[in-house]
């Protein structure tokens, strides 16, 4: 019996001892977070509908508009362009074989097409988004198009798409 006491004893005196550390373990740490731009482009209803084209038409068919919606957070600066040369803007027929030219530009009446890179080449939509917030500012940004005139092909339906770049800061 003599041994169990020194050892219960031992035993409270450590488990004090522990308790009296644990105090002494006073840190803090650092938590962050960094919000940067980011953007989106939604092109849902952008589809650029010319309608009825007669090959016969001495001027070139204009269309308005076709709107491409840009959200962010924050308040970016962006450019809008695309990475189709203007040569290539061609749409091709559903079932013929044939190929109709169409024009992008980023103004009404025509002036610089839409530009296929933001070093200058042809021209780009830019903006800063105004009035960003947590839940996003938006802008609309406008394509506008025409068909080249005289351009007699077969009968069809003529489609392209066209990929757009988005590039924000």
């Amino acid at each position: 019996m003599k041994n169990k006491a020194p050892t219960i004893i031992t035993i409270s005196l450590l488990v004090m001892m522990n308790a009296a550390n644990a105090t002494d373990l006073d840190k803090k740490m650092d938590v962050s977070a960094s919000i940067v731009s980011e953007c989106t482009l939604t092109t849902g209803n952008a589809t650029l509908v010319f309608g009825n084209y007669k090959g016969a038409t001495a001027t070139a068919v204009e269309k308005e508009s076709s709107d491409i919606v840009l959200t962010c957070n924050g308040t970016p600066s962006y450019k809008l362009y695309t990475t189709m040369s203007a040569t290539d803007r061609k749409m091709v027929g559903d079932t013929a074989a044939g190929e109709l030219e169409y024009k992008l530009f980023t103004a009404t009446g025509g002036g610089t097409e839409l530009g296929i890179n933001s070093n200058g080449v042809g021209d780009t939509v830019e903006g800063v988004i105004q009035g960003g917030d947590a839940s996003g500012a938006t802008a609309t940004l406008s394509i506008f198009g025409s068909i080249v005139a005289g351009q007699y092909k077969p009968t069809d339906t003529y489609k392209q798409e066209i990929p757009l770049v988005l590039e924000y800061l």
